[in-house]
């Protein structure tokens, strides 16, 4: 009997990250075309989810509070590839892909599917 219910709960669990994953490129596909920029459409994501450890203290010395700061990164380098979000540390971590198993932010709940689109096609498009 156990052995059933860890397979319906691994199942369960895996369905979760495919139901994330979907809604990601439902937001995605809709913010297709679109010309993102950091101050119109990344900053509100990070005032609102990320100021308090990358602007107000820069933990891990990365620092979102400009463009320039969040493109120059922090003590483990570029967190952003322009171009290529599959690259960037940031899109993995806020995603929750990143090999670290680390998910940001760690408090207060994962982003929303239309915010990691947003950062994302942003990325994708060229951090601009």
């Amino acid at each position: 009997m156990r052995g059933k219910i860890a397979v319906v709960c691994l199942a369960g669990l895996a369905l979760c990250g495919c139901g994330q994953d979907a809604a990601v490129a439902r937001a995605e596909k809709a913010l297709q075309g679109k010309q993102l920029t950091f101050e119109a459409d990344i900053k509100p994501i990070v005032a609102a989810r990320c100021q308090n450890c990358h602007v107000d203290e820069a933990k891990g010395k990365y620092s979102m509070a400009t463009l320039e700061n969040a493109l120059k990164g922090g003590k483990w380098g570029s967190d952003i590839v322009p171009g290529d979000a599959e690259k960037s540390r940031l899109y993995l971590l806020v995603a929750d892909k990143d090999k670290s198993k680390k998910i940001m932010p760690p408090k207060g709940g994962a982003l929303t599917p239309e915010q990691i689109a947003t950062i994302k096609v942003w990325i994708n498009s060229g951090a601009k």
